[in-house]
């Protein structure tokens, strides 16, 4: 039978929280002068430094019981591992001990998926939180009161503070920040969807037949399905928060968003962009990460960020890029291309392997190194191929790789020469961006329109 895995096995949003630092880091502003109001002091007498020092010592102190609950918890297990209920009770213990970190965290969370006016989203809550808490070790029960809907907010959305979930993982046993603090190893298969309002997704719930609904006429059944009672209401509290959590990645992780040539790439968020980035953040020094993403990883503009962090400030060891034409994912459409990339921490990168597969079967994955199109590729390549998105083109043999180094040692890239020339891309008519002006065969018809010969 398994042991005791409660301890190990956690539940929660692993992309939707805050380092531990953050989770007792003050809010400034108008929200540090109510912390002076509500303890009747003049400006001055008390600092945001103050607040956040004192916070951060009882948050070590809580993680310091806790790793000793861990220690015997652990000890515990390998000692006598069918004693079951009083491992739950340790276990139980350990989550009472840092329970006030994770409300607090809860409460910061959750708050801002609360419309701005509403009490519980007040920043100064957080303030006065962490002003009790640094004091006296735990917040009010006004204080709690009054950030409780904001609290049960984060805890719905599964709110999830790595460093509070595994504090072995990241601290020392005195509760201080371990100097090479995270996982050995990060191995994932995320989600691939956008972060926004789907309105087909949404909308079947109610109705499944929209999913066979496109353009106008799936603008029109949603229009039908908003009359009846409450999906309307729905829809938009859905619409909201859909808005308000990529808005809240985008603020969490810091390399979703490049600017290049003096616009910003990004768009809405991609799952799997943002999980790259966690990844790279839980890992400790040297660890290392294994991911299946989308090909747009090593290709698309808005991965430049991540690839900008990936080759400067990661050691990339694997890049290898297959399509599903083979079906090597048996229920995923045969178009999708995928990235299997490996990096480790702490970089930069130096050369890595590549390999560029089309029509290949996970064989070919298996005997990856005897492959006749493994390359090995180098950053300095990469930056000179493609300096401003580090883009990386698919080789099919180290030959490929020497045609296109020789090419751009000779001479100029056709970026160049469009800004001497004064060139620019466009985009033409389509039926995405312009769909309004194409018309269906009903509306020709009304209209007596013809088809030519």
């Amino acid at each position: 039978p398994l042991m005791f895995l409660d301890h190990r096995l956690r539940r929660g949003d692993s992309l939707l929280g805050l380092s531990a630092e953050d989770v007792v880091k003050p809010e400034a502003g108008r929200s540090a002068r109510s912390v002076r109001q509500a303890r009747g002091v003049a400006p001055g007498q008390v600092l945001m430094e103050e607040i956040h020092d004192f916070a951060r010592r009882q948050m070590r102190e809580r993680i310091r019981r806790a790793l000793q609950t861990i220690g015997l918890l652990t000890h515990h297990v390998g000692d006598d591992p069918g004693d079951l209920e009083g491992h739950r009770l340790e276990f139980i213990a350990l989550l009472q001990t840092l329970e006030p970190l994770w409300r607090l965290h809860e409460v910061r969370v959750g708050r801002r998926f609360l419309p701005e006016a509403h009490p519980a989203a007040d920043l100064a809550l957080v303030n006065r939180w962490l002003d009790e808490f640094g004091r006296m070790d735990y917040a009010s029960r006004d204080t709690q009161n009054s950030a409780e809907e904001a609290r049960r907010k984060g805890e719905a959305l599964g709110a999830f503070c790595w460093p509070l979930a595994f504090p072995e993982v990241f601290c020392d046993a005195d509760g201080s920040w371990k100097v090479d603090g995270g996982f050995d190893a990060v191995l994932t298969n995320p989600p691939w969807e956008k972060v926004k309002p789907d309105r087909k997704e949404f909308h079947a719930a109610y109705d499944p037949v929209i999913r066979d609904f496109q353009g106008r006429s799936l603008a029109q059944h949603i229009r039908e399905l908003h009359r009846q009672n409450g999906i309307a209401e729905a829809w938009r509290a859905y619409e909201a928060e859909q808005k308000t959590l990529a808005t809240t990645l985008l603020a969490l992780f810091q390399h979703q968003v490049a600017t290049v040539n003096g616009k910003r790439t990004g768009g809405d968020p991609d799952m799997y962009k943002v999980f790259v980035e966690r990844s790279h953040q839980i890992l400790r020094a040297a660890g290392a990460a294994g991911l299946v993403v989308p090909s747009g990883l090593h290709s698309s503009l808005s991965a430049t960020g991540l690839r900008r962090l990936l080759l400067d400030e990661r050691r990339v060891q694997v890049l290898s890029k297959f399509d599903n034409e083979r079906r090597v994912f048996p229920g995923t459409h045969h178009s999708f291309k995928f990235d299997l990339v490996v990096f480790r921490k702490g970089g930069p990168s130096g050369d890595f392997q590549a390999i560029f597969l089309s029509w290949a079967t996970e064989e070919a994955l298996e005997r990856m190194e005897r492959h006749p199109g493994l390359v090995r590729l180098t950053p300095d390549l990469v930056r000179t191929v493609s300096p401003d998105t580090l883009t990386i083109p698919e080789y099919r043999s180290e030959r490929d790789v020497e045609i296109v180094r020789k090419m751009h040692a000779r001479g100029e890239t056709f970026g160049i020469m469009m800004q001497r020339w004064g060139l620019k891309y466009v985009r033409e008519l389509d039926m995405t961006s312009d769909s309004h002006l194409f018309r269906d065969r009903t509306w020709l018809r009304r209209h007596d329109c013809v088809q030519l010969p």
